[in-house]
């Protein structure tokens, strides 16, 4: 998509005489006529050789605007070519028809990479646009090479209405094609279609069984069939327009853009627009804005004028005022417990808000962008109800506050080999820094199978470093027991810290190979508010061999803020005990708390030969809660009371205990606080005391 990228709904014009000599356009660009497509197809009109029943289908196919580069004024499409593919060697068909094709044409609602899985909802306002062509289509007799050449252009379809198409806009295209199925000629050979893909800035939405069908299935790459457009430059004077929103809230104000194209030297003198269907001009400004007071569907119609006459574009429901769409962002801190700041980035003018943050059906909030304490690092559902005079909706999305970051397994639909190299960037925007401490992969190999991996490291980014290996530092050879295609399998590696910044990953597969993605959109990035992961490219013999960039690994990486040692600190002073000491506590040797291992908590100068002498351990911090009242004058305590592990002092006033962090990414900035308490007979009406507090934080050495 360019810049210039809103809704705009181009119209199948009739009767509009070209002035210039018709012209050719082969898309993707990434052919032309002697470069063949990298896969083929067999819809929409290859053969199966069941005749005369062929393949039932439809498919949808969005190129991307750039695909008309070079294109500077509107066009009439006036005929679409495809050719067979190389791939049969040595066959030749006599061809034949397929009795009954729908071809519809238009500018397309969603950017390529955006699409989703119902026809309609591509085209502009979610209306599928008058046929653009009705009727049978003709199979030329076609021979294939198999040797790298083009295939014969042997598929012409004469549209039957021209279709206006303006590049201009940014807009992209649709070329959607249904099939009846029904084919009639010699069909003892099969055929398919040409087809590019990987990186062609288009993507394709099928239904293979059904010509009739509103669904289909969005394949796990970029796919376009090659196509060529027979086309004449547009004469005379062509109305359109486009809008910044088409489903405002009410008293939301819309902001119009006209255009609009006229081929006469004088331009458009005049425009008058219409917002409400009335039949009577709202604004003769050339891009108006219009307050919509009211809820429901709106039509927009432009009349434009030029010194050869005018043109009116009419939009039916084009504007479409409604309850608001409610969606929010949320950035949380590595504190426990966790805070998480919540945005509202609703569409639709909302009024009110109601914030759902434990999944018990009841609002905990009515703020518009609220802050919400949730009680550690893990995944919660949070719902969001939006309102506005139109109405309410409502969204649950699960909020992930991990120190994870990567797609995981996402459609691990293709198998690499050993000596694949996978590089991304790892963008840091943590002030403190990232400790990566581990990665987990989805390993092609069978379960429990041996597997083994090369990590590298470069500065900045891997982009032009890709095939020069000795831009990188090799961190370690690391190998595990793969867990097959259906997880990741989890890789311990040296802590690897990384700072504020970008840095540059490539995983390079020694024994065994990785299961892969055809899923890159372009921008595509894996993230928080620490970091982001972005994709990315792929040779196929470690540094060198062949780049695909649109490979995406499927895969995690798991860290830790800053350097990941973890902290210990003092945070409340103990009471005087009967030798006339406070009793301190520390963590044995300084160091802190770090998941999957043991910490331990260590008291001294207390009262000697006490067995009645614990360590308490909390996870909040009470701030000192004064003691006096159960009989322990001048004692505070700090951490709330979770568990007490039993630590009875020797002839020197020494205790100690400990307890086993869990291996558990989610305790990674866990805050655990820790006091003594120690029998001292006599000494004060309960007959004890306590020692100093700590807090430390669990790292991920």
């Amino acid at each position: 998509m360019k810049t210039l990228s809103c809704v705009l709904v181009s119209v199948a014009i009739a009767g509009l005489a070209p002035a210039q000599a018709p012209q050719s356009l082969i898309i993707p660009k990434t052919v032309d006529v002697n470069t063949e497509g990298r896969v083929n197809t067999q819809y929409p009109f290859g053969y199966d050789g069941f005749s005369p029943l062929g393949a039932s289908s439809r498919v949808q196919y969005v190129y991307d605007n750039s695909h008309f580069d070079g294109v500077t004024t509107p066009i009439l499409i006036e005929s679409l070519e495809f050719r067979a593919d190389d791939a049969t060697p040595n066959f030749s068909g006599t061809g034949g028809t397929w009795n009954n094709a729908i071809i519809r044409l238009s500018s397309s609602g969603l950017p390529y990479d955006q699409i989703g899985n119902t026809f309609a909802g591509n085209f502009p306002g979610g209306v599928e646009p008058a046929p653009v062509f009705s009727g049978s289509v003709t199979v030329t007799p076609w021979s294939g090479n198999y040797n790298g050449l083009t295939g014969d252009w042997n598929v012409l379809v004469i549209l039957d209405t021209p279709f206006l198409f303006d590049p201009r806009t940014g807009d992209d295209f649709i070329l959607d094609i249904a099939n009846s199925g029904l084919f009639f000629g010699q069909g003892s050979n099969l055929w398919t279609m040409d087809e590019d893909f990987d990186e062609v800035q288009c993507n394709r939405l099928r239904n293979n069984v059904d010509w009739t069908g509103t669904d289909g299935t969005i394949p796990n790459s970029e796919y376009g069939i090659v196509c060529r457009l027979g086309y004449s430059l547009a004469d005379g004077l062509h109305a359109n327009f486009r809008v910044d929103t088409r489903t405002p809230g009410p008293l939301q104000l819309v902001q119009f853009s006209c255009e609009s194209y006229s081929s006469d030297p004088g331009g458009i003198v005049a425009w008058l627009w219409d917002f409400n269907g009335d039949g009577i001009d709202d604004s003769t400004d050339e891009n108006p804005t219009w307050l919509f007071t009211s809820c429901g569907n709106h039509p927009v119609s432009l009349t434009v004028l030029d010194g050869m006459g005018l043109d009116t574009h009419t939009v039916t429901s084009y504007i479409q005022v409604g309850p608001p769409e409610p969606s929010f962002d949320v950035d949380w801190s590595h504190s426990f417990p966790v805070l998480a700041q919540f945005t509202d980035t609703s569409n639709g003018n909302p009024t009110q808000w109601e914030w759902d943050f434990d999944a018990d059906g009841v609002a905990d909030s009515t703020d518009q962008n609220p802050v919400w304490s949730f009680p550690g690092l893990g995944s919660y559902p949070v719902t969001l109800t939006t309102t506005n005079t139109c109405g309410s909706q409502t969204v649950t999305e699960t909020v992930d506050m991990l120190p994870i970051v990567g797609p995981g397994v996402i459609n691990n639909s293709f198998n690499g080999v050993t000596g694949f190299t996978h590089y991304f960037d790892v963008n840091v925007s943590n002030p403190q820094g990232i400790t990566v401490t581990d990665l987990g992969f989805n390993s092609n190999q069978p379960f429990n199978t041996f597997v083994s991996i090369n990590v590298y490291t470069t500065p900045n980014t891997w982009v032009g470093v890709d095939a020069n290996q000795s831009a990188w530092t090799l961190l370690g050879s690391f190998s595990a027991q793969s867990r097959g295609w259906a997880g990741l399998t989890p890789i311990d590696i040296p802590d690897l810290f990384l700072a504020q910044g970008s840095h540059g990953i490539a995983i390079q597969y020694v024994a065994g190979g990785p299961r892969l993605t055809w899923t890159r959109r372009e921008g595509e990035a894996f993230g928080n508010h620490d970091l982001e992961l972005e994709f990315g490219g792929l040779r196929t013999t470690g540094f060198g061999g062949t780049l695909h960039e649109q490979l995406v690994w499927n895969g995690e990486l798991y860290y830790c803020v800053g350097d990941g040692l973890g902290s210990v600190q003092t945070i409340g002073t103990g009471c005087t005990n009967s030798t006339g000491n406070v009793a301190g506590l520390g963590t044995q040797n300084g160091i802190p708390a770090a998941i999957g291992e043991q910490v331990v908590f260590e008291m001294a100068n207390a009262p000697a030969n006490q067995g009645l002498s614990f360590v308490i351990v909390g996870v909040l911090d009470l701030g000192g809660a004064d003691l006096g009242l159960l009989g322990m004058p001048g004692c505070r305590l700090y951490p709330d009371p979770l568990v007490s592990l039993a630590a009875p002092t020797d002839s020197n006033g020494f205790g100690s205990a400990s307890i086993t962090v869990a291996d558990n990414l989610d305790t990674i900035g866990f805050s655990i606080y820790a006091q003594g308490v120690v029998a001292d007979p006599g000494h004060n009406a309960l007959g004890a005391v306590v020692s100093d507090a700590l807090v430390t934080i669990v790292g991920c050495r």
